[in-house]
């Protein structure tokens, strides 16, 4: 994503704010996406430039941009593309090795000239001068060496830009509302599944098929963990930009100005990145399926999300939903350290005795983070449906805790 000087937005006299986007089809532009997608592609041929040297490299293609700007804006995203190498670990015992060994070489009497010091340290560790000196400072960001780089086409980097100019404005949101009209089931079940994964606070409502309002809780309405979930918050717009019809409208502060209303659809011309195919999954999701699939005798994982709806609440999209042997389906929700007012609204509602058909099989997982919070602590102790069906977890639920709460809505 874009760092916050590099966004480029317009601000109404209505208070509207509007991204300023690049035509993906200019040739100028084009032709300087290509032109540095080349220079990083080039540096990862000559193996052991350092991020200090590639920026040298790609600093005369900056200056040279007509907008620097945007210049700069596509050289973050390229170096967003990059794998650097991690520090030695056996960093501080090389240090110390080369003091000891600099240290007896300047007490000989035949110390010389300052290149023939450091070759002379380097062999006696068994190495050259420069990789020596690449070793010994490998901890400083810019001296890091670049080990990969995944390119793209210039329309791509284009369309990355774009998208990353909008994502960076809504890191600055405190909410969004959002009116998705789409009747493709699988396109509307990917989309859950995003909301699901990035953990977001969302309340859904459904119009009637295929048309759904969503709010979101933008990072300035929380007072914790601003930072990640602002990350997660604005990773959700290119699953968006996969639905057929939307409409977004979201409250921002561009770079801490006045609040001012950004809105777009999907005809604004951003192009997602997202696999249409396959949804990104957590490694944290990944891990506990595959746990799950290993100690669970019983139970199985189903793969699609659903929605539930609980009476007179909005839809919930669950984290997890299994199948017992029995047939007997049980969901699993889970409540994150800042979902502090969903879980209050959840389990009042858990609580409230439906008047037509009885509440889904659902059972709470609860960050022990929130429940630190001594009002939070006092609702989940009075809460019969917690006590029965719900546990706490640090960070992710673990699949023992989680095989005890399935299993209490066996008869």
């Amino acid at each position: 994503m874009l760092t916050k000087e590099l966004l480029r937005f317009d601000r109404r006299r209505d208070g509207r704010i509007i991204p300023r986007l690049v035509d993906t089809n200019n040739r100028v532009t084009l032709d300087l996406a290509a032109e540095m997608i080349d220079i990083y592609a080039q540096a990862q041929e000559n193996q052991g430039l350092s991020r200090e040297e590639l920026l040298e490299l790609v600093q005369p293609a900056i200056d040279a941009s007509r907008s620097a700007l945007i210049a700069k804006g596509l050289n973050k995203l390229l170096l967003d593309r990059c794998e650097f190498c991690e520090p030695d670990p056996r960093l501080e015992e090389i240090r110390m090795e080369a003091f000891k060994e600099s240290t007896r070489q300047l007490t000989a009497a035949t110390v010389g000239r300052l290149e023939v010091f450091r070759e002379g340290v380097a062999q006696a560790l068994g190495t050259t001068a420069e990789a020596l000196t690449a070793a010994l400072f490998s901890d400083l960001s810019n001296r890091q060496t670049l080990k990969s780089f995944d390119p793209l086409m210039p329309e791509r980097l284009l369309h990355r830009y774009n998208m990353a100019q909008v994502q960076g404005l809504l890191l600055g949101a405190s909410h969004l509302d959002l009116e998705i009209i789409d009747p493709d089931v699988g396109r509307l079940r990917q989309f859950f599944r995003h909301l699901k994964f990035f953990r977001l606070l969302a309340t859904i409502e459904q119009e009637k098929p295929g048309h759904f309002h969503v709010r979101l809780d933008g990072p300035l309405s929380l007072f914790d963990q601003v930072r990640k979930y602002g990350l997660q918050f604005a990773s959700i717009l290119p699953a968006i930009c996969h639905l057929e019809k939307w409409n977004l409208s979201a409250e921002v502060r561009p770079n801490g100005q006045a609040k001012g209303m950004m809105q777009l659809d999907q005809d604004y011309g951003l192009v997602s990145h997202y696999s249409r195919q396959k949804a990104y999954i957590p490694p944290e999701f990944e891990l506990f399926a595959m746990q799950f699939a290993e100690e669970a005798t019983d139970w199985t994982l189903v793969p699609d999300t659903e929605t539930l709806r609980l009476e007179g609440s909005d839809l919930i999209v669950a984290d997890f939903t299994f199948r017992h042997t029995s047939k007997r389906v049980v969901h699993l929700e889970m409540f994150h350290r800042w979902h502090l007012s969903p879980l209050h609204r959840r389990l009042l509602q858990l609580e409230t005795p439906p008047k037509t058909k009885k509440h889904p099989n659902l059972a709470i997982a609860v960050d022990r983070h929130l429940a630190k919070d001594p009002q939070t602590a006092q609702k989940l102790e009075q809460s019969p449906h917690f006590q029965q069906h719900g546990f706490l977890f640090n960070e992710f639920p673990v699949v023992k805790r989680a095989l005890k709460s399935l299993e209490s809505f066996l008869p």
